[in-house]
This record gives C-alpha cells, sequence and structure tokens, in this order.
C-alpha cells in the first residue's frame, strides 16, 4: 500500500521542523497491514522514522513496511516489539540503525542492512526469534553488545570484513546457530559472544584475537573444533565451560596462561597440546581425565 502525498498527514504520526524543512515518523494510524512510507509529509522531507518516547503510536499492528529512499536513519527503539512485523525494506539510504529498533519482533525473518551502515548498535535485532535471512553490507566496524541475541532461527552467517569488535552476548542465546564465519580484520571478541550457541559445531578464530574472554563458549555443548590462526595469549575462566563435545585443542606457540575453570564440564576433552612456553595453567583448568602433551 503506498500513501499518496495529500492522505500522508492523515495516515501517520510525525512531527515536523520547520527549520529544516524535514519530518519524522513515528507511527501508522490506518488498518493496514502491508504499508509503503510517503517521501514527504506535506512539504516536510522524511528523514527518519521510529517510534519515539512516551509518544502512544507505532507500528504495532503492521506485518510489512517499505521504508522509501531518502530515509537516513530509524532512531532507537524505532520499531521495538512490533510482534506482528515480518519483513522490513530498508533503502540503501539509510546511515544509521539505532540501538533497541527491531527488539522483540519476533515474527521478523529477513533484513537486508545498507551498505551506509558501519555498526550494529545495541540489541538492535535482540529477541527477533524468526529471524533467518541477514543481507550483510559488502564492509562493517562493529557489531555492539547483544545485537543478535536471542536470534533462535539464525543458522549460518558469514560476517563483512572490516569488523573490528563484537560486543560482549553479541550472538548470545543464538540456538539455532551452526557456523560463523568470522573476518580477518576481527580484533576483539567480548564477553560471552557465542554463550549458548548449543549447535555451534566449529569455529576459527582469526590471527588478530589474543584473549578468548569469560563465557566465550560457554554452553556451546555442540562445539567440536576450534582452530587458532594466531596469537592467542590467554584464555579466561569459563571460557569452555560444558563444550562436552569438544575432544581435542591445540595451542598456537603464543599462549601465555589459562584460567581457572576454563574447559570446566568439557567432559569428552582427551587431549590438549601446549607449548612449552607457556607461563600458567590455573587449578582445574581442565578436566581431570584429560592427558596434556607438551610440544
Amino acid at each position: 500500500m503506498e500513501i499518496t502525498q495529500a492522505a500522508a498527514s492523515k495516515e501517520f504520526y510525525f512531527e515536523t521542523y520547520k527549520d529544516s524543512g524535514k519530518a519524522h515518523i513515528y507511527g501508522y494510524k490506518g488498518f493496514e497491514k502491508n504499508i509503503k512510507l510517503p517521501t514527504k509529509i506535506g512539504k516536510y522531507i522524511v528523514v527518519s522514522v521510529g517510534q519515539l518516547e512516551g509518544k502512544r503510536s507505532g507500528f504495532k499492528a503492521v506485518e510489512s513496511i517499505v521504508i522509501p529512499y531518502g530515509v537516513k536513519e530509524l532512531s532507537d527503539k524505532a520499531f521495538e516489539g512490533c510482534k506482528q512485523l515480518i519483513e522490513v525494506v530498508i533503502p540503501e539510504s539509510v546511515e544509521h540503525i539505532g540501538n533497541y529498533a527491531f527488539y522483540d519482533c519476533v515474527s521478523l525473518t529477513r533484513v537486508n542492512i545498507p551498505h551506509g551502515i558501519s555498526q550494529i548498535g545495541m540489541s538492535t535485532f535482540c529477541r527477533c526469534e524468526r529471524l533467518r535471512d541477514i543481507k550483510w553490507p559488502n564492509y562493517m566496524e562493529g557489531i555492539a553488545s547483544n545485537a543478535f541475541s536471542g536470534c533462535l532461527s539464525l543458522e549460518n552467517i558469514v560476517l563483512p570484513d572490516g569488523i573490528k569488535r563484537l560486543g560482549s552476548g553479541a550472538f548470545f542465546n543464538c540456538t539455532g546457530l551452526k557456523m560463523i564465519v568470522l573476518p580477518d580484520t576481527l580484533q576483539e571478541i567480548e564477553i560471552g559472544v557465542f554463550k549458548r550457541c548449543n549447535k555451534l559445531e566449529n569455529i576459527t578464530l582469526p590471527h588478530n584475537i589474543e584473549y578468548i574472554g569469560n563465557n566465550l563458549f560457554y554452553d556451546c555443548v555442540s562445539l567440536k573444533q576450534i582452530q587458532f590462526q594466531g596469537r592467542i595469549k590467554r584464555v579466561y575462566p569459563y571460557a569452555f565451560w560444558k563444550c562436552s563435545s569438544l575432544e581435542s585443542i591445540k595451542f598456537p606457540e603464543s599462549i601465555r596462561e589459562i584460567d581457572i575453570c576454563a574447559f570446566k564440564l568439557c567432559g569428552s576433552l582427551k587431549t590438549i597440546w601446549i607449548p612449552e612456553t607457556i607461563c600458567c595453567i590455573e587449578e582445574n583448568a581442565f578436566p581431570k581425565n584429560a592427558e596434556i602433551m607438551f610440544y
């Protein structure tokens, strides 16, 4: 459904900014399930979209939204809690998607991320339980904390080049995730990024990663293989807690410290290869029945 310019002011909740000639749409008044937002509200150009704090409106009953080219921003909490929303078309003109923009959009199945987006904000797609198809840009710089936490239907992900940081819990509780390819540009993976990704079977950590943080692979019960491309220096507590399918692991020569309970409840872990140059292996770092092989 495309809204005519004349009808736009009656169909939508909006704010206008007279000095700039711009408008922000923050809700839909109509009853259609599938809508296309207007490019203008009267003489004002629509440049941003999203629910506003304290405004009783939004897009709660809408199932699909086409956002027109020219919109530059989806605000914080833009479509938060829009549980009926199945699909949204985001134009390449969008340069910013706010924190919690699609939080708890439990019916959302697919999304395209425009090439102008360099960061995925905090909890942007958190609890999008049916999200399974993401069209990524060619280049990004970072994914913030809990950005895709609780996206239960994600299965295979190839992250774009340029990403340097994955924020804490970025893919926490993505219980359907089987495969993820990390870019060579990645430098930092924060706490619990893959916690409870219990179908993840193998992963390769790029050469710039130096630390495996707390709870990084906590409860990844299907994880069978992890490969290090470079210079891991330290494994923090509970990093591999209950990785019960992990049978063997070989650390690179760069490893210096393995913290307490790093591999707690890894009952299948039988063989561990560690360089003789390691400085510290804390108490209970490995299961008691595991054999440590120094090389």
